[in-house]
């Protein structure tokens, strides 16, 4: 749509905004934003012109467009950006672009450069003058080469950071140091007064002696610039400009703003402010003030004697309307009944700010210039019904003491949560209460409030520790779930928010890494990598197997191991190693080659994986070599292109993006080393750190307060007004965040502070203070306030303490009790699901399993049992399914009543060599060494011959990098080979003794009462002897790899103990075959690693009775589960015989039985290996309710303990 334009509007008359500097304070931002846009639609700018806002952080800039457009109807010509880069601009539009180049001269980048190419010099120079301690730091420990360059770097980039620092705060200095004053030049800006001056150390006035190479540098920095740029740093040009602006001389009148605007700022450099004083004289200077209090309060804090206490006109009628003594007048001692304690203990930083101001307006007035006028736009809503939070934010803006606070306090309802206290357990159930939290209010809000998640914000000490949690709880549900909230996570450095920037930091570090499986694993995942090798997702998967199978585990090469400093390791579990034996398991067979074992697992079509990872283990070969070169700024540059272009394919905005950021830095880098003139060779160290450093600072573009909540960090003059404010994380040690003081800060230094600066612990404290005014409508302070292994409480933050302490003072205990709620351990706790609980929540997946009657274990599984099919088929045991029942019947039922399968959770992808194998892998390895065996021992093979087999496939796995290496490893086989004797003597005398394997015999049963109940399976592994009259002419044979023996004998017991529990397949066994095949007497042998068992045939009458018993309890078992865990009831009947042997109580063998579910400090409980008894009998007073654990342990496993005792002997090895 197009306007035709009016004479009116294009006239050539500039409409009136009369030059001047004005404040506007007041206590609430939304105020002040519309009063700024009624003061731009009042005075408007001409049609072409902008406005010019000044703002610290891009949360409030975007804030401050939004509130205009809102206001206004549209935020257009309006230019939003920040107080330093504003000054430069306007520096060069006073003195002239000539004059004034596009950046200074001696920013951070380049005085650190600058600084890098002279200290060498300064400091052989000066070895014995100022810079000797500057000397002993370069050289400390005597390191050189590489380490002394890096050492120099990290030391050059904190003296940089000084002299940026000074070049805002201190510009005064710098011109008293380039004119060689450096005795006289650090005092504060105003005279101290005396009261202050006893305390100093009597040279505070000058710059210690340690410290005098910082003049010094300075000096020589201004030496090294060329006249041109010597007249272009900051501190020479602030002055320049000034003198500029008080005679009208400006190089560039008509690009100067007619109209700034200062907005929410309450910290602001002194240059910055005589800057704007000076241009007030030619143009409108509006600056928005957020003062918290309407009354004058600049004395109500320590340190107020840094300011002089002048005669205040505009402050008497304030102190008046009060009727209070002044502040002034008063010991800090007795300031706690006249002043709001939380203005006191947290106002420090503001406080300065509006005295600051009013100084500047003094000495205006007092030189006769222009002053600074000042209109107040304070809340004035007193309203009868105000909430908690309301009612703190009134007292703080009328400056009342809680002496006074009697007069003024309103009763607090119980439904009012404008304030509201968490205590979690951990950060991430913070995240989780709060989800719940925000979820309810939400849903619950009323149609005229119109609360959206966009009026919410979440701030945190360090958004880098919560932004995982936050994904994971915020981001597990779909847009259509009603638990979905839109959300934003601000203030992420460019590394932690992208993939492809983690893996440019990993490959630029190569040379240091480890490069463990799990790390190559990852960078392959990174879809601009596994593009680049042409790779998708499939395919990294099925190489991310390949590399684990093959025995990768920690290394490229050997050369690779040999440069971190481990030259005996060799290419063992390398990721080269691993490759060979990928490529010999495509290209051979299954015989090793020149001492490398083949992965045979490698085929297909799939194999072309393989060369996508040789191409990948090249370049890392090679870059890991190349890169330990040092090398100049240029060459490095393009090393780092070389890099990017060998191992990454952007192709989406995100990866392109990314790439772009790189190479800017690369370019900025390039650009600050060449105009410091700096060639030297950098190691690896230097370099990285000067290409990636400025990527971990968040993007100044990157979004904030983009349309769902917003999670960010805290930082000053963040806190602009929502309807909830969140704050997690307010831990105690954790918040105020701690700052360290550096060493040769000359800022820091008694005496040398002045308004305006800038201190970790005040903005902090500020941050708490705009949190808590900053809020229209809840304020919710979550912390870890339990331990969360045995629930001991822990301390918040000394802030929120004292806002609790202030609430408890003003309006009762009960007040703050009502309001604080500490969190359950878990989400799934049974308290959010008792009726008229305090505790809600919406994971609505745990509600079925609580609404049974009770929170018993016992009443949960009868709640799931009813759940189940009414119908149950019954299935056709087997012998393995009958065995499985036995040994974990609520398993079994689990898994078939209920389809339950708890999948055990992935293991940690190895990342180093196998170093000690034992349980299940070492059960695993000796079970395929058997199996290996197997065939040759059928087919006759001497005990030596499967010896020496044994010891060959050992070595072979030792080729596969399945076993430790070098002498451990030789030390483990031998041990192996040890342990293995015996069982293959045994084995072999049995296979000569009974050396035909039967056929397979069909084996049925099926239940004299209930026919659907049967019993059906093969029974295998049934030799034969030759000898027609020998006894026991058949024999099952079963070998396994594991101990038979749980207790060997001692004096007191002439018989070993047997491990009850892996026997229970064999009696299962034993029971099935003498009940199905009355007229075999057949008899076993169980061949074990430190024992034979000798197992005699059962009497098929009592097998056809305990199978139909078995049958029953089977039944029963798939109906409900029985409360019985085999391990637990050997373990009670056992302590059960000994009691009654010895006359002891009977609860002694209960409390074993216990010991040995719990478990206890010396061993785990059987409850704890078992997530399905854990889930549903978690410990042992739910599994023996009613004693039914007790009657199912008589019934069920002393049949077991029978069996042992009649029909198995124990023939133990001789070792």
């Amino acid at each position: 749509m197009m306007f035709a334009p009016s004479s009116k509007s294009f006239s050539a008359t500039r409409p009136v905004v009369a030059p001047g500097m004005v404040a506007l304070h007041g206590n609430r931002l939304e105020v002040l934003a519309q009063t700024l846009a009624a003061w731009m639609a009042r005075c408007p700018l001409g049609p072409l012109e902008q406005e010019v806002v000044l703002v610290q952080s891009n949360g409030m800039a975007e804030w401050v467009k939004m509130e205009l457009a809102q206001t206004l109807g549209v935020s257009a010509a309006v230019r939003v950006e920040l107080p330093g880069r504003f000054a430069w601009q306007m520096y060069r539009h006073v003195l002239g672009y000539a004059e004034v180049p596009r950046h200074t001269p001696l920013d951070k980048a380049s005085t650190l450069w600058h600084t890098m190419q002279l200290l060498p010099t300064l400091v052989q120079q000066g070895a014995t003058g100022v810079w000797e301690g500057i000397g002993q730091l370069l050289d400390g420990g005597g390191q050189g080469g590489d380490d002394a360059l890096t050492q120099r770097y990290f030391l050059a980039s904190k003296m940089a950071d000084l002299l940026d620092q000074y070049q805002v705060y201190r510009p005064d200095w710098l011109v008293h140091w380039e004119q060689g004053r450096d005795g006289e030049d650090i005092m504060p800006a105003q005279p101290v007064p005396r009261s202050l001056a006893r305390h100093l150390p009597p040279d505070v006035a000058r710059v210690p002696v340690q410290e005098q190479w910082q003049p010094a540098l300075w000096r020589h920095l201004l030496a090294q610039l060329p006249v041109a740029q010597r007249q272009a740093i900051r501190p020479r040009l602030h002055q320049r400009v000034l003198d500029v602006l008080q005679t009208g001389q400006m190089a560039a009148p008509q690009h100067v703003p007619r109209r700034v605007v200062l907005f929410g700022m309450t910290h602001l450099p002194a240059p910055v402010l005589e800057l704007l004083g000076a241009l007030s004289a030619r143009c409108q200077i509006l600056l928005a003030v957020p003062n918290p209090c309407r009354f004058y309060w600049s004395d109500a804090l320590d340190g107020r004697e840094l300011f002089q206490r002048m005669p205040r006109k505009a402050a008497q009628p304030r102190h008046a309307e009060r009727g209070a003594q002044p502040l002034a007048t008063l010991d800090m001692a007795q300031m706690h009944a006249h002043a709001h304690p939380l203005l006191v203990a947290w106002g420090r930083q503001v406080r300065d700010h509006v005295r600051q101001l009013e100084a500047f307006d003094e000495a205006a007035q007092a030189a006769e210039r222009m002053g600074l006028a000042r209109i107040d736009f304070f809340d004035e809503d007193d309203r009868p019904d105000a909430s908690l939070l309301q009612q703190v934010q009134q007292r703080i803006r009328d400056l009342v003491p809680l002496a006074e606070h009697a007069g003024h306090a309103t009763a607090v309802p119980l439904d009012d949560h404008s304030v509201l206290f968490r205590v979690a357990h951990s950060p991430m159930r913070e995240v989780e209460v709060l989800h719940d939290h925000l979820l309810d209010c939400l849903q619950h809000s009323r149609p005229d409030e119109g609360l959206q998640a966009r009026d919410i914000v979440v701030m945190v000490p360090d958004i880098a520790q919560y932004a995982a949690l936050i994904q994971a709880v915020f981001g597990q549900y779909a847009p259509e779930d009603a638990r979905h909230i839109p959300f934003d996570i601000a203030d992420m450095g460019a590394q932690a928010a992208s993939p492809l920037l983690k893996a440019v930091q990993w490959l630029a570090e190569l040379p240091c890494q480890r490069a463990g499986l799990s790390e190559l694993g990852d960078l392959l995942a990174v879809p601009a990598v596994a593009r680049r090798f042409g790779l998708d997702a499939d395919a990294v998967a099925q190489l991310q197997a390949w590399m684990q199978g093959s025995g990768i585990r920690w290394g490229l090469d050997a050369a690779h191991r040999r440069a971190l400093g481990l030259p005996a390791v060799g290419e063992h579990n390398s990721a080269w190693f691993g490759l060979q034996r990928m490529v010999l398991g495509f290209l051979s067979a299954a015989q090793p080659f020149d001492g490398i074992e083949p992965y045979a697992e490698i085929g297909g079509l799939a194999a072309a994986h393989v060369g996508a990872l040789a191409q990948l283990l090249h370049r890392l070969q090679h870059w890991s070599q190349t890169l330990q070169t040092p090398a100049s700024p240029a060459v490095w540059a393009q090393r780092w292109r070389s890099v990017l272009a060998d191992f990454l394919e952007p192709t989406t905005e995100e990866e392109l993006a990314a790439v772009a950021l790189l190479e800017q830095a690369l370019q900025d880098w390039l650009h600050v080393t060449a105009d410091a003139g700096f060639e030297a060779a950098l190691p690896l160290a230097v370099a990285r750190h000067a290409w990636l450093d400025g990527l971990k600072n968040p993007a100044p573009t990157q979004r904030f307060h983009a349309g769902g909540i917003t999670f960010c960090t805290l930082m000053p003059m963040r806190a602009i007004p929502f309807r909830i404010v969140c704050l997690l994380g307010m831990n105690d040690g954790d918040y105020p965040r701690k700052s360290m003081r550096q060493d040769m800060d000359l800022m820091a230094l008694p005496g040398q502070v002045r308004p305006g600066d800038r201190r970790r612990a005040q903005d902090d404290r500020q941050l708490m203070l705009e949190a808590l005014l900053s809020a229209r409508d809840r304020l919710y302070i979550s912390w870890v306030g339990r331990n969360v292994r045995d629930n001991s409480p822990r301390p918040p933050s000394v802030l929120v303490a004292q806002l609790r302490d202030y609430l408890t003072a003003g309006w009762g205990e009960a007040v703050v009790q009502q309001r604080t709620l500490a969190s359950p351990l878990q989400p799934f706790s049974s308290h959010y699901f008792e009726e008229g609980s305090r505790w809600q929540t919406w994971a609505s997946e745990w509600r079925p399993i609580h609404q049974s009657e009770g929170d018993s274990p016992a009443s949960v599984v009868d709640a799931v049992s009813a759940t189940a099919s009414a119908s149950l088929d019954v299935p056709v045991w087997t012998l393995a399914g009958l065995g499985s029942f036995w040994r974990d019947p609520v398993k079994v039922w689990a898994q078939q009543r209920l389809q339950l399968h708890y999948q055990p959770l992935p293991e940690a992808i190895p990342d180093q060599e196998p170093l000690a194998i034992a349980g299940l892998e070492r059960w695993a390895q000796w079970n395929a060494l058997l199996h290996t065996l197997q065939p040759h021992a059928r087919a006759g093979a001497s005990p030596a011959q499967l010896q020496d087999m044994a010891r060959q496939a050992l070595q072979r796995q030792a080729l596969a990098g399945a076993l430790p290496l070098h002498q451990m490893g030789e030390d483990l086989q031998a041990q192996w080979l040890e342990l293995l004797d015996p069982l293959l003597q045994r084995w072999v005398q049995s296979l000569q003794q009974w050396p035909q394997a039967c056929e397979r015999q069909r084996l049925q049963y099926t239940h004299a009462r209930h026919p659907q109940w049967q019993v059906q399976d093969w029974l295998q592994g049934v030799h034969e002897s030759a000898d027609a009259t020998a006894q026991g002419q058949r024999m099952r044979l079963h070998v396994k790899p594991s101990r038979c023996i749980d207790q060997p004998a001692n004096r007191n017991r002439p018989q070993p103990l047997l491990r009850l529990e892996p026997l229970i397949p064999e009696w299962v066994q034993a029971v099935v075959v003498a009940a199905c095949l009355p007229d075999t007497a057949l008899h076993s042998r169980l061949i074990g690693l430190d024992a034979t068992l000798e197992i005699t045939p059962l009497d098929a009458e009592q097998a056809r009775l305990w199978l139909a018993q078995m049958l029953e309890q089977a039944a029963q078992g798939l109906q409900q589960p029985l409360p019985l865990a085999a391990q637990t009831g050997f373990a009670w009947l056992a302590a059960r015989e000994r009691t009654e042997e010895g006359g002891a109580e009977a609860h002694q063998s209960l409390a074993t039985a216990r010991s040995r579910y719990e478990g206890t400090y010396q061993q785990r409980g059987e409850v704890q290996d078992n997530p399905y008894l854990a889930r549903f009998y978690p410990d042992f007073t739910h599994l023996n309710t009613d004693g039914r654990f007790e009657a199912l342990a008589q019934a069920m496993l002393e049949p077991v303990r029978q069996w042992t005792q009649q029909c198995v002997r124990i023939v133990p090895y001789d070792r």
